[in-house]
């Protein structure tokens, strides 16, 4: 009985470490944790000592950044904080509550913007909990004359995220428009049962009444 117990196990395990594989959920902890990485990595070793990579163009310079976007709100960081916590816990009940019918696309937005919402929410914690200097920034790149923000890898999840997003929701009836196509049928068969079973009820009802 053991045994057979275990082989169970065993088995229910190995399919859900398949079904995992198959989800692609584990490439947000794997995004999460490269962020981290880097972050650590940059304070370490970029600390007054930038690394110019194309000069001109792309530099490894450490910065922190205590607000959000462009300094901006740089004395409210327990609110930022909270705000990044309450954004990565929306989009995960709806990532949960919607699996099965959300598609690939949407699915990837939010496997970004997770990871980089809670990435910056990890730094602006340490920031309002210990006193850290604020979100760790790394990535600069220059235009010309222009200085593009310094930025960080979770930056660029939640931008590349919401870009690909925005791109979906406009324009996905001219990138698919068979999906289009297949949404309308659906959706006339749906209506059709739907018809059909109160037509059977309405037919019920009045037998019942006859009776």
């Amino acid at each position: 009985m053991n045994k057979e117990r275990l082989n169970e196990s065993l088995k229910k395990t190995w399919s859900g470490l398949k079904w995992l594989g198959r989800s692609f959920i584990w490439v947000m902890p794997v995004l999460f944790a490269i962020d981290l990485i880097t972050k650590f990595m940059a304070e370490d070793q970029l600390y007054d000592h930038p690394v110019v990579v194309i000069k001109g163009f792309f530099t490894l310079e450490l910065l922190y950044n205590k607000g959000a976007a462009w300094g901006s709100f740089s004395q409210y960081t327990i609110v930022l904080a909270a705000i990044s916590l309450l954004a990565s816990l929306g989009m995960i009940i709806l990532l949960a509550w919607k699996w099965k019918k959300l598609n690939w696309w949407y699915k990837v937005c939010l496997f970004l913007m997770i990871s980089g919402a809670l990435g910056n929410f990890v730094d602006r914690l340490r920031c309002a909990a210990f006193g850290t200097e604020g979100v760790i920034d790394f990535l600069k790149f220059t235009f010309g004359s222009y200085n593009f923000p310094t930025f960080n890898l979770a930056d660029s999840y939640l931008t590349v995220g919401a870009i690909i997003l925005i791109i979906y929701v406009i324009f996905s009836d001219l990138i698919f428009p068979d999906k289009k196509k297949e949404s309308q049928e659906e959706l006339r068969e749906n209506d059709s049962l739907k018809k059909n079973d109160e037509y059977i009820a309405d037919d019920k009802g009045g037998s019942d009444d006859g009776k």
